[in-house]
Formats: C-alpha cells, structure tokens, sequence
C-alpha cells in the first residue's frame, strides 16, 4: 500500500541534506525533499485532512487516511516574520482533495527577510511508514509527482522492541493536542507510569515565536532515547505527547504563554533537565513533584535549567576555524566592535530650540562633518579614500539636507529632522529588490551616526579607539569602520561572518592586518580582555592558549617578524624560482598615492588599476580632462613601468548616481563590467579618450572587465581606433580581457584573436563558477578561490593563453594568498598582481620553490574533491619547505666542498 505525494509549489527541488536547517538536513522531524519555488502558491500534494496551520501561516500539516502526516514549511525561520506575507487558506479540520489551494505568501517578501526560501516537504516520524523519493534534483512544477509514502511494517516491528521504542511507538502515531485532566485523575496519567513517579513543572515560554517546527523537533529529539511519558500542558487546557513534533506544533504555545511539564517513568528528571533549557523559560512558576515529592531541577530564569540570550564562549585552549582573508599572525587581547554610543541624549523635543537656531545647529554639524570626511579621505588612499568619499557624497545629498530643513520647518529639533529624514530615505533603500542597493542603507546609518555625534556636540566618530595589541572580533565589519580605527589599526581581525573578497578585506590586505573571516558565532562570545593567538597562515583563532601554546605562537611571530624584515630588505630583487624562472610581481591600486609604497614594497608596475574611483561618488561623470590627469600621475609615479588600468567595472553592488540602474532580479549577472560600459556608449568614450591620451614608456594596457563574448572585445577594439583617428592619436594601447566569467575563461583561444593579454580576477570568476553570491555572508566560508572547479578552469586558460603566446597573469584575492600561489605557479601561471603589503613575502615565499615542486602540488590539487582538501596540501607543502629548503642548503655545501 503506498500513496503518491505531487509537488505543492513549483521551484527547485533538491534534497534536505542541501537545507540550512539542521532540524530538517538532519530528518529530526521526518524524510522528505526541499523546494526552493519559484511562485507564491501552496497546493494539497494528496487528499487529505488539514491537522493544524500555524498561527504565522508559514507551515501546515495534513493527515491522509492511512495515517501519514506531512509536513509542509515554507522557507527557513519564517516564523519570525509573524505572518507578514502569509495567507492562510484553509484551516485545522478542513478536507482537502491534491491540487486544493492551500496557502499563498509573498516571493519577494521572503526572499528578502528569509534566511532560505528552500521548503520542507517531509512525512512526519511515524513507525511502519517510510518514503521513497521520485523527483530527480532540478526544476519541479506544483503536481509532479515528488515522493511516495509506503508501509514498511518489518520497521514497525523493530519500533516495538524494546520499552524505549514503545514510548517512541506510542507518540509517533501523533495525536492532535487534547483537553487537559487534573493531576489526580488517573485516566490522564501517562500509560505504564505509576503515580509516585510524576513529576511536575511549571514555567513561563520564553521561545519568541513558541513552539513551532524546530523547537518542536529539537523537544522530541531531546527525550527519544529516555525511559520517560513528557506532556506538555498549556494554560488554555489543552495538551501534547512531547514525544510528537506535530502535537507540539498543534498545541498553539506562543511566546509568554504558561506551560505545565508532567514527566513519568525511570528518566523522568533526566527528561526535564533536557527539555526546559530548549524552552527557553522567562519563569518558573513552581517547581513540584506530584504525589512522591521528588526533588527536580531548578527552573529558575536564573537557574542552571534556564536559557540565556548570551553568547557562550568557547572554552580555554579552544582552536575555531576561520577563513584567511588576510594572511600573518597576532598575538593579543580580545575586543569586540562596538560602534561608540552617544554620550550626550538627543535634545528634549519640548525644549526645541527656535527654528533659526536649530538650522543653524544642523549647518554647523554638517560643516564639522564634512571636515571630518574629508580629512579622512585626504589621509587615506584607494578603497579607504573611495569610501570617505562616498559618505562625504551622501552628507552632501541635497535631497536629505532639504528634508531635514523641511522637518526643521515644522517645529523639529535639528536631531529629530534629520533622524526622520535618514529613515525615510534608509527604508526607501532597503525596499529596493535589489540587495546590493538596499546595502547602501549600511553607509547612510554610518553617516546618520556621525551626524548625531556632532548635532550633540561630540566628535564625529563611530568607532572607540583601540588599545594596543588588539584583537578586532565582531560579526561583520564596515570598511568604514576599520578605516578610523587609530594609529595602525588592531593587531589583527576575526570576523564572525564577512568574506575573503569583501571591501573590508581588500582594506585590510592594504593595511597588512592578518585578519580571519566566517569563523562563526563562537567569537562573539569571547569576552573583551581574553588572551587570543590570531593565526591567519593556518586558518584558526585559539582562545587562551596555555602558557607553552604562548610561546611557541611567539616564536613564530618573532620567525616571521624575521622573515618580514629579511623580505623588505630583498624587495625590490627580481622573483626567480629555486630553478631560474622568472616570476613578475605587480600591484594592484586605486589611487596615485598608493604608487610609491608599492613600488618600495617591490612590485614592478600596476597590474590591476581599478578606475571606479574616479566614477563612484560624483553626481556627474568626470570629463575626459580630468581622467587623463588622474591616468597621467599614476603612471608618473610609476616611473614608466608597466601599468595595466581596468575600464570603469561599475553596476551591480556599486552603481553610479548619474546613470539609471532599472531594477535587476540579480544584479551580479546583469549589466556590470563591460555591458555597462556598452550600454553608456557616451560615458566609455570619454573614458577610452582620456586613456588614448596617456603617456608612459611602457606601453599602456588597458583590460576590459566581466567580458564573456569575442564581440565585446571587437567592438571596444572599433571603438579606440576610431577615437584615435578621430582625434589623431597614437595607439600604443595593449587590449586585454580580465577572465571573470567562466565562458571567457573556458574561450581563450577564441578571444585571443582580438586580446594582447589576459588576467584572471579570481573573485568573481570564483562567484561565477561556485554560483555563490560573494556578497552573501552565509556563503563566504565556501567561496574559496582554491576550489576544484576554480584550478581547472585557470588551468585551461593557462594552457590556452600559452599555446597562443599570450601573457596570463591573476590579479585577485589569490594571488596574493601564500596558499594559493604555489599552487598557481604550478598551474603555469608567471605573472602575479596583489594589494601592496602582501607584495614582499610573496615574493619571498616564491624564491623558495622550484617549478617542479609547484606542478606536482598543482597537479594533486587539480585531484583534490574540495577547497579545504587543496588548502591542507597546501599547507602540509609549506610545512614541509623550511625543511627541504634547509636540507638543499646542506647538499649544495657538500657539493661546493667536494
């Protein structure tokens, strides 16, 4: 006997080991199959009974008439939307035939505010009963055929073998919540158990959506191994076998409701000790043991049984591991980011002062401002003066200034008007569909922060200054933030979340800041003060290292500190392998100021110069005048080395305010790069008649970025000779094409009939490749350039490039990665750009290796099944160096002696 499920909703289908939720990747409440849907429409996958539909609407079960209970969920951790986006078309009792409308919700509301909009469809725990799926991994339509429900009944049997699996037996033939009986009446005791052994508890639900599908299932997982009845009784009467997630869900316990536990059988206590902390009590209303008097667990908020908002902190000598987005070492004190709080309270709204003298406050503060702003933008260079920059141009909005007059107008403080008018703009952001757009409210808050600090009287900073010896931790980090940090900026960063190509990493890079990234909750519990050893070359932040873990750390730092000196001192030497090959080491820039510290640092000319600069934070594009000067002084400083500058790689997170950006479902593959550039013919010529106009001893290059077609490439070539004929230009201009998209890597050969040169950003190319968003927190710790897929699509444009005699070289985060270099010398690769600090230990770390060692940890990489497999032979590979290096030292002594 079987009965089929069809499809609820159209979407994705995969498999729940692919689900965020480790309730559902787990099956704690059931097998089944996810849906990622495309639409916003839930339809009945068979004939059955509606058993309950939450209070959110965001879930519901259904019985069949063969006792099955499905469980359908709409995306993960929607109940904290509280119904917002939900609409409930049936409801608990309601009959149902396949292909009833079940319930409607908002796709693009939940795509927003949802963790994942992957939807469990899953047949609830049951003995007997066990599902088989049909549906292949890929693109599903509501009523496909999706799984099939069949009796198993040799499981059944095995439920049933021993007094535990009887318990489980009983609860998982789910029985809707019932009418509770008082304590004494001995029909709603729990079967088998004897009165002396009912144990009771009373607390207050401290979960803030109740119990709905996770903590339901967590509840049962909880006690399925013990000897024990748990019911859970709810202030209105009704009760639940806790043993049943679907009962829990049933039983309607919301946040603040008043829950009694009775608990029978030999591990009843145990029981209680492990449910009530998951329940996450506000209060103990009484502690009690019916009939013998047992003594139980405190159920106190403040007691061992209560839960906390807290974050616990991992234990001495713990290792967590992170992501190295920033490679070194640092040893320090743990200080987690806060951004400073006001110390002045706004002005009382009843003791506004007059309308001329509350203008005037809010022009004063906007002059101290921009003063500040400005100030930071002259003292910092590239990305860090980009972003001063940026917030001076939001400061400067004429729109917001004019709303917050406009409020000043109306009777509000100076606070009050410019607070309303932030958050008028702010909420018009963050509807926006697209994110990266909506992620500009992050710079408005930054700047509204500043601009309160000085309507107050205070300085206009956000961010405390940092002791000595600092170890930065928070969840995430604005670039903003780490660029005022004072003096040398912390010791080092680990980042609860954050990617390895964010801003805020490239930022740091700059600065030489060794920094970690999605090393995950655990270092926001570590307390301010702790001792921590920061190691971003393998990967870990250990949390207060015994006294010989210490020491040992120091060592290294001192070794390394050694090796950074000795490196500084060889900079500016050529990069020439153990066995003779000549490696080309270049910087990548933003801006004429940081040409000299890269040059004394050793690179050998620009091999990434990123032009947004010049575009990002105007409200009108920079005439041909002015780029030609700005191109003109970077290759001045450059003194005639060779200099490559990447066209205007604008859209997508980083639109322009003079060029219309009409919404996009995913900005990341729509017009960026050089579509953009195409689209905005006007704009690219100025831009390439400026460049035309540039003059060096080296020839120029300039490299066109997100190309994936060789028309592209034909069509800027048409472009600069026409403007050269047309204005009587030379053309000493190398055209080149950044390999970021997988199609122009895999076409090589192709594009090489119109491209001089080729450079692979491998940040992008990894997003693309991976499909991982690189602005998406949640996938940071899998977007990693050293992946499979990633090597062996450099390995077939390195061999592509070579075979048509055309430079290759990597100007992303991995290059300048210690792990990834060996192993992209070994990929063929002689040609490497990265930020200025990483520039002489690279090129230290390159004199050490031969070719032949670099293809043979190439060639196991390429072999390897995932980025942590090729980033452990790497490191196993670097491990091993100083010691093969020592022992080549002593054989080449022998042979001189000999």
């Amino acid at each position: 006997m079987s009965t089929t499920l069809v499809a609820p909703l159209s979407g994705w289908c995969a498999a729940l080991d692919e689900s965020p939720d480790p309730v559902f990747r787990e099956r704690i409440l059931g097998d089944g199959i996810s849906i990622d849907p495309t639409s916003g429409e839930v339809f009945s996958p068979c004939d059955a009974r509606v058993h309950s539909v939450t209070a959110s609407a965001h879930a519901l079960t259904l019985s069949t008439e063969d006792g099955a209970e499905v469980l359908i969920h709409i995306g993960i951790d929607t109940v904290q939307l509280n119904g917002d986006g939900f609409e409930a078309r049936v409801k608990a009792g309601d009959v149902v035939k396949t292909g009833d409308l079940l319930l409607r919700f908002d796709l693009e509301r939940l795509a927003r505010a949802a963790p994942s909009l992957r939807s469990p469809v899953l047949l609830l725990k049951r003995p007997g009963l066990r599902c088989r799926r049909l549906a292949p991994e890929g693109p599903i339509t509501a009523g496909d055929a999706l799984l099939r429900i069949e009796h198993d009944p040799q499981a059944h049997a095995r439920e049933h073998k021993t007094p535990a699996g009887q318990h489980r037996a009983q609860a998982e033939h789910p029985a809707p919540a019932r009418e509770h009986t008082p304590p004494g009446d001995d029909s709603a005791r729990p079967e088998n158990a004897p009165a002396s052994a009912v144990l009771e508890r009373r607390l207050v639900l401290g979960l803030d959506h109740g119990i709905h599908a996770r903590p339901a299932a967590l509840l049962a997982a909880a006690i399925e191994a013990l000897d024990v009845d748990l019911e859970f009784v709810a202030g209105h009467g009704r009760s639940a076998n806790a043993r049943s997630p679907l009962a829990l869900m049933a039983l309607g316990a919301a946040h603040r409701d008043t829950l009694t536990l009775r608990a029978s059988g030999a591990d009843a206590e145990a029981a209680l000790s492990a449910v009530v902390p998951l329940l996450e009590p506000l209060d103990a209303a009484s502690d009690s043991a019916v009939a013998d008097n047992s003594q139980a667990p405190s159920c106190t908020a403040n007691g061992p049984g209560s839960a906390t908002t807290e974050k616990q902190a991992p234990a001495p000598g713990a290792a967590i591991p992170g992501q190295i987005a920033v490679g070194g070492l640092a040893m320090g004190v743990a200080l987690q980011l806060q951004a400073s709080p006001l110390q002045a309270a706004l002005p009382d709204e009843a003791q506004v002062l007059p309308k001329a003298e509350e203008q005037q406050r809010f022009e004063t503060a906007l002059d101290t401002v921009a003063a500040y702003l400005d100030t930071l933008a002259q003292g910092s260079a590239g990305l860090g003066a980009e972003i001063a920059r940026a917030h001076l141009a939001i400061l400067n909005d004429v729109e917001l200034a004019a709303a917050t007059r406009r409020g000043i107008d109306t009777g509000l403080s100076a606070a009050a008007a410019w607070t309303a008018a932030v958050a008028e703009m702010s909420a018009a952001l963050q509807a926006l569909k697209d994110k990266r757009l909506a992620e500009r409210a992050d710079d408005l808050r930054d700047v509204s922060a500043r601009m309160l600090s000085a309507l107050c009287g205070q300085a206009p900073t956000t961010v405390a200054q940092l002791p000595d010896h600092t170890i930065l931790l928070a969840d995430n980090l604005l670039p903003s933030q780490l660029l005022e940090l004072n003096g040398d900026g912390p010791a080092g960063i680990c980042l609860a979340g954050g990617g390895s190509t964010s801003h805020v990493a490239i930022l740091a890079a700059s600065r030489g800041i060794p920094m970690l990234v999605a090393a995950g909750p655990e270092v926001l519990g570590i307390d301010d003060g702790a001792e921590l050893l920061l190691d971003a070359q393998f990967g870990a932040l250990h949390l207060r290292p015994s006294p010989p873990a210490a020491a040992d750390f120091g060592r290294r730092i001192a070794a390394l500190a050694g090796r950074d000196r000795a490196a500084r001192a060889h900079a500016r030497d050529p990069c020439v392998t153990t066995d003779g090959t000549r490696i080309h080491i270049y910087a990548n820039l933003g801006a004429r100021e940081e040409a000299p510290g890269a040059l004394d640092a050793g690179a050998e000319g620009c091999g990434l110069l990123r032009t947004e600069f010049l575009f990002m934070h105007g409200r009108a594009a920079p005439d041909v005048a002015a780029q030609r000067s700005a191109y003109q002084a970077i290759a001045d400083a450059l003194e005639s080395r060779p200099l490559t500058i990447r066209t205007l790689d604008a859209g997508s997170d980083k639109p322009l305010a003079y060029v219309d950006h009409p919404p996009e479902e995913n900005p990341a593959l729509g017009l960026r790069g050089i579509r953009l550039s195409m689209a905005q013919p006007a704009l690219f010529e100025r831009q390439l008649l400026a460049l035309l106009q540039v003059r060096s001893a080296a020839p120029l290059k300039i490299m066109l970025p997100m190309v994936s077609s060789l028309e592209e490439l034909e069509g800027v070539r048409s472009m600069l000779d026409e403007l050269a004929q047309a204005h009587a230009l030379p053309t000493n201009i190398e055209l080149g094409v950044m390999l970021e998209t997988p199609a122009a890597a895999l076409t090589v050969d192709v594009l090489a009939e119109q491209a001089a040169f080729f450079s692979i950003g491998t940040n992008d190319l990894t997003q693309y490749t991976l499909a991982a968003d690189r602005t998406e927190p949640r996938l940071a710790a899998s977007l990693d350039a050293l992946h499979p897929a990633v090597l062996r699509l450099i390995q077939t444009a390195s061999r592509a490039a070579g075979a048509r005699g055309r430079p290759l070289s990597v100007c992303g985060h991995a290059a300048g990665d210690p792990l990834a270099a060996p192993i992209l010398l070994g990929l063929g690769l002689r040609e490497l750009s990265m930020a200025p600090a990483a520039i002489a230990g690279q090129k230290a770390l390159l004199r050490q290796l031969s070719i032949e060692a670099c293809e043979r940890l190439a060639a196991a990489a390429l072999a390897s099944p995932s980025a942590d497999g090729v980033r452990e032979l790497a490191r196993e590979f670097l491990t091993r160096l100083p010691r093969e290096e020592a022992q080549r030292r002593e054989q080449d002594r022998r042979e001189d002696r000999a």
